[in-house]
């Protein structure tokens, strides 16, 4: 049995596979070539957008046609605009055992809820490797019976880990908060109000000046995390302070948030939003504190045994965030034949 993982990339102007925005399929690379599957390239020109996507259907193309039937696929959804899926899910069906790393549902995030377009793509494969059960019960109620599922519960995050984080014996009340900065929009909302703590940003670029209580701090390499400041690691995301609400805020019920996995890199316990979908699992393995509201934060980080979650988060760092979890996973599907 061929265990192939299909990698897409482009032939100008990248010296490696994935930039800083793609960490999360770099990582997922890197343990599927561990873990028993034999990588096939799918190289596209990434000169222009109409270009790009030409070469990457004819890439594409070429490789299912070039493989042997029966092979088991690994692929990183989403990886083609949806509206091309139809061209190939009859022989991706038909030919092989697909299998797909989830890495977003684009549909739910940008529209709330997920499309028919994206039903398709989705049933194109025979098993779904997603985010939390939240995710898993979503797609159960909307796709066909026929497709298997294993749950990530956090994505892995291969990093050299904060060691001087890990040192500290006391809470302090830095919260860390890092991303695309410009898309969060409560960030706005949360510089104009009086916080009993103080947040740090890592970004790209500053999206509005320095106040009081939440100061820029640059950004960082991503698989250089030890120089990252703040004892708290913050998942939020939306149009408000006072819950995570619009689509990018209700996306987090059904998600793992990359930040997550980030924060316990560095060596951080997390604050989440209580309504996610990784509430239920900070709470089970003691890693971090649970908020209704960004108000809350100051009262809760006072409340929490900080030194009892550090020792929690060192525990989910080496049994998940290394990516012991997702080997486990994928090896399972390399030995089931």
């Amino acid at each position: 049995m061929n265990n192939i993982l299909v990698t897409f990339k482009p032939k100008l102007g990248e010296t490696q596979f994935f930039n800083a925005s793609n960490k999360a399929q770099a990582d997922v690379r890197l343990i599927a070539l561990k873990s028993g599957f034999v990588e096939r390239l799918v190289e596209y020109n990434n000169r222009g957008r109409f270009i790009s996507l030409v070469t990457r259907i004819i890439g594409f193309a070429q490789l299912l046609y070039s493989l042997p039937k029966g092979s088991k696929l690994l692929i990183q959804y989403p990886f083609l605009p949806l509206w091309i899926h139809w061209c190939f899910s009859g022989i991706m069906r038909s030919k092989f055992y697909c299998i797909a790393v989830v890495h977003d549902l684009n549909s739910v995030r940008e529209h709330g809820k997920l499309n028919r377009q994206e039903q398709g793509a989705l049933s194109t494969f025979k098993k779904l490797i997603v985010h939390t059960p939240s995710m898993k019960e979503l797609l159960t109620s909307r796709l066909t019976s026929d497709i298997e599922y294993g749950v990530l519960e956090i994505f892995p995050y291969l990093a050299k880990p904060n060691l001087d984080q890990k040192a500290l014996k006391t809470s302090s009340d830095t919260v860390v908060f890092a991303g695309n900065l410009h898309k969060s929009f409560f960030l706005k909302d949360l510089s104009e109000r009086n916080l009993d703590y103080t947040v740090f940003l890592y970004g790209a670029s500053r999206p509005f000046s320095d106040s009081l209580a939440i100061v820029y701090k640059g950004s960082f390499v991503p698989d250089e995390v030890e120089g990252v400041d703040g004892t708290w690691g913050l998942v939020w995301d939306g149009e408000s302070c006072d819950e995570c609400s619009g689509h990018y805020g209700e996306y987090l019920e059904i998600i793992a948030s990359h930040k997550i996995s980030l924060y316990i890199a560095c060596g951080k316990p997390v604050i989440v939003w209580s309504k996610s979908a990784m509430a239920s699992f900070v709470s089970k393995h003691g890693i971090g504190i649970l908020v209704d509201r960004l108000d809350h934060i100051g009262r809760a980080i006072r409340k929490a045994d900080y030194n009892q979650m550090l020792k929690s988060v060192e525990c989910v760092s080496r049994d998940y965030i290394s990516g012991n979890y997702l080997s486990s996973i994928i090896k399972q599907i390399c030995n089931n034949d």
